[in-house]
């Protein structure tokens, strides 16, 4: 549905292997504090753990599952 509205969009991961209240999401080309900050107000969101908000790098996550750069900012 999402990528019906929103061009360049992906779903990180499998579905059938992610926690039903996660949903990991990129949006090619698009820093993803930029997006936050448009979309805080309506949706619980972040841009990586509590436990490395200190940090502005690429998660170690998606760069395990392969995600590339240009989608994992």
């Amino acid at each position: 549905m999402l990528q019906e509205k929103i061009k360049n969009i992906k779903r990180n991961g499998q579905q059938d292997r992610q926690l039903p209240n996660t949903l990991s999401l990129s949006i090619k080309g698009l820093d993803a504090h930029t997006i936050i900050s448009k979309i805080t107000d309506r949706v619980a969101v972040s841009a990586g753990a509590a436990c490395h908000s200190d940090k502005i790098q690429i998660s170690h996550v998606l760069k395990a599952m392969n995600v590339p750069e240009e989608w994992a900012r």
